[in-house]
């Protein structure tokens, strides 16, 4: 070998290592309240969708990626200060859960890719087909009226007529666009809608002392609100629902496998299972604002046999013959 081919080997194996050394990326999940150790396959139903869909695509934790998990815990008034954490912390990619989430890592950064699963605002987007910003993702259009006016309208299936009803959730989400699309939802059903307000931070205390209120008013029907804070105490929601006499409805078929009565809502692990696609795009070179932004493409209606019965509610057959999916 002369000394021109001995250099351009030694040269190839110093490059090798460089090469193979190359940093795996780091994928920061964010949810508003979950635990983080919560945020895994088996132990969550929509974040365990994502990671199972990710690793059917080739990505494994700790090997072809790394994911950091982050919670805002439940505090409404902390997801400020937790965006800037995480923009910080220079994530390959976001993946951000609800709006409460989204808005504010946008206002934190303009350059790291967010691959939103929530309501994504007119602000985030130049247009649905072409995003034109570091933000895309699933649009799942939690303050569109017609969603909230169906809910009602199946509630009002299970209640009177004129069954006065307790929208649960946080102060936030009832003054912003999903309490707007819930109240007039509820006057088009002709049903009186009242909140009931979950004190932030939204954790199992703060749900109890709602529901003292809820049982103290006299209500006839339950909505639970979709904040996403709520999602970790779905079991908790459904016992006290049930302990308090009240049909329920809620947002995602986890709250019915737990006891809640009914819900008609986005079927949220396949948004999930659709955003690691997302992921994987952008880590292949996709800009976010070149990826379209997807709209449901379903809206099932679930009901729980189980909870009518412990209710001693009949479930009108017609509502029986359009449920997507009955617990029995």
């Amino acid at each position: 070998m002369n000394r021109r081919h001995t250099l351009v080997a030694i040269a190839a194996l110093c490059a090798a290592p460089r090469a193979l050394a190359q940093p795996v990326p780091r994928i920061a999940l964010v949810d508003t309240a979950e635990q983080p150790a919560n945020m895994a396959e088996g132990r969550h139903p929509y974040w365990g969708s994502l990671l199972s869909e990710l690793r059917q695509l080739g990505y494994i934790d700790g090997k072809t990626i790394t994911i950091e998990r982050w919670s805002g815990g439940g505090d409404t008034g902390g997801y400020s200060e937790l965006a800037r954490k995480v923009a910080a912390s220079q994530p390959r990619i976001i993946v951000a859960r609800g709006r409460s989430t989204t808005l504010p890592l946008a206002a934190a950064t303009r350059e790291i890719p967010i691959v939103s699963i929530g309501t994504i605002s007119p602000d985030l987007r130049i247009s649905l087909a072409r995003p034109g910003r570091n933000v895309t993702g699933l649009h799942v259009s939690a303050d569109d009226q017609q969603i909230f006016s169906k809910q009602l309208e199946y509630l009002r299936e299970l209640t009177k007529a004129d069954a006065r009803v307790a929208w649960l959730g946080p102060q936030s989400i009832w003054d912003g666009p999903v309490g707007e699309a819930a109240r007039l939802g509820a006057r088009q059903s002709k049903l009186i809608l009242q909140p009931v307000i979950i004190a932030t931070p939204v954790d199992a205390n703060a749900i109890s002392r709602a529901f003292v209120a809820v049982r103290s008013g006299k209500f006839e029907g339950l909505l639970s609100g979709s904040a996403t804070e709520m999602f970790p105490h779905r079991a908790e929601i459904a016992r006290l629902a049930l302990e308090a006499r009240l049909p329920s409805m809620a947002n995602g078929s986890p709250y019915v496998d737990v006891g809640i009565l009914a819900s008609y809502a986005v079927p949220t692990d396949e948004l999930y299972r659709r955003a690691a696609h997302y992921v994987d795009k952008i880590l292949k070179g996709a800009k976010p604002g070149d990826l379209p932004i997807e709209l449901p493409r379903n809206i099932p209606l679930v009901l729980n046999l189980k909870t009518a019965k412990a209710l001693g509610i009949t479930i009108p057959q017609s509502l029986l013959q359009r449920a997507d999916r009955v617990i029995e």
